[in-house]
């Protein structure tokens, strides 16, 4: 999308171009696939009548850098793909097993369309190694037909999205860099290394404390100061508004 708008900007001709609803629909389907003609017609038609800002809504507006905390959503950006892997990493272990199903996945799936025409053995196939197959299934095809069809604002309006997947999608996908209203743990220390170089597990090293022990020294272990990334599972609440927050690391 900022390549198209910065065309825009190259001459008047070209603005007229960007500006038109034709080349915004064509790049409407290309980006999310045939169902998006029969599913956003309506929504474009009832609303403002412009593909343009359809597609804006839906598309990413930065590109977020690159932190050393790893945070999956990092390396999916695009909102359709950033939504879809807040819905498959909820009650995972987080390790790098589900990372790769995930990365796999996306690979595999491109688009809602993609998802929406797949047989559902098919998905659950796809997503079996993450567990709650079918309930996953159920809900990555009704937020990829919503996320098409329906005049949302937030990602929680969406089934199977809730709080985190609205902060996670504020910060990756809209660009924001002010902590207020993120709750998310793990959010926060993004926010933070953004605006200082530092996330809270940057703490240096203790060093080694030599206490005496009878006639020999004693050379206490040093502590990393790093803290634990908790892996406990939380729910993945197939009602709309209420998917879990899970910490994405």
């Amino acid at each position: 999308m900022r390549d198209v708008t910065a065309l825009g900007g190259a001459s008047t001709a070209l603005r007229t171009t960007t500006e038109g609803d034709f080349l915004w629909k064509q790049l409407a389907e290309a980006k999310w696939g045939a169902a998006v003609r029969d599913l956003a017609e309506k929504e474009v038609t009832s609303r403002t009548g412009h593909w343009r800002e359809y597609c804006q809504r839906r598309m990413c507006l930065k590109d977020p850098r690159q932190s050393p905390l790893d945070l999956i959503q990092e390396a999916h950006t695009d909102p359709w793909r950033h939504l879809v892997c807040c819905q498959l990493f909820s009650r995972t272990t987080g390790g790098p097993v589900v990372k790769t199903v995930i990365a796999a996945f996306l690979k595999s799936y491109t688009t809602p369309t993609s998802i929406l025409q797949a047989e559902a053995a098919e998905i659950e196939v796809a997503i079996n190694s993450l567990g709650m197959q079918e309930m996953r299934r159920k809900a990555l095809k009704r937020m990829s037909e919503g996320f098409l069809s329906l005049d949302w604002q937030l990602p929680s309006e969406l089934f199977g999205c809730g709080s985190f997947a609205d902060e996670s999608w504020s910060i990756f996908c809209r660009g924001q860099t002010n902590p207020r209203g993120i709750t998310d743990r793990f959010l926060r220390q993004y926010l933070t290394w953004l605006r200082t170089g530092k996330s809270a597990d940057d703490k240096q090293e203790r060093p080694a404390k030599v206490r005496k022990s009878g006639k020999r020294n004693a050379v206490e272990a040093p502590t990393s100061g790093r803290m634990l990334r908790s892996t406990k599972s939380s729910k993945l609440d197939p009602r709309p508004g209420r998917a879990s927050k899970r910490h994405m690391k």
